[in-house]
């Protein structure tokens, strides 16, 4: 029903799927990513932390609930980031923040289907510890990228590089 474009059908059948398996998560995970489409970020938390309750290894649902705790209306790219404003890209809400560095560690050591996913879950710590502020982190956690990607993430090198020139 959900690919099919029919969402409020979609939305029944997850909860009611919800009801008759409550530790069954795909069905919470889909309702998050409704939630979030929709914009209703709280509501995608909530499915999120739902889905996580009964198994809290589901990477799909870590993958999902770090990606709304990290949004904002602001874009990171190296693209248009200058040394200096790598301080000032923070959110506001560093509760979030903080939460998702933890989803990340906690993705890190999940079981992942390649290393190259390992890498790209160490680079997107390092992203969410620069808007923390937390620099030596960030460059950690961007070696850590590349050494599962064979040195090969493109996003790792150009913030590890930006740091270098920043702060070395």
């Amino acid at each position: 029903l959900h690919a099919a474009g029919q969402i409020d059908k979609a939305m029944l059948s997850f909860h009611k799927a919800w009801e008759l398996w409550p530790g069954y998560n795909e069905p919470m995970n889909f309702l998050g990513v409704i939630y979030k489409t929709r914009g209703q970020r709280q509501k995608a938390i909530e499915s999120y932390q739902l889905a996580l309750k009964h198994t809290p290894e589901f990477t799909k649902a870590l993958y999902n609930l770090a990606s709304v705790l990290t949004s904002s209306n602001e874009s990171l790219s190296t693209t248009t980031m200058t040394t200096a404003a790598i301080e000032q890209v923070q959110n506001s809400n560093q509760t979030e923040l903080l939460m998702a560095v933890d989803i990340y560690k906690q993705l890190a050591q999940c079981e992942l289907p390649r290393p190259w996913d390992r890498g790209d879950v160490y680079a997107q710590l390092g992203v969410v510890q620069l808007r923390l502020g937390h620099m030596w982190q960030a460059a950690l956690s961007f070696q850590r990228s590349l050494f599962h990607t064979n040195y090969g993430h493109t996003l790792s090198l150009e913030f590890l590089g930006l740091l270098h020139v920043r702060y070395y």
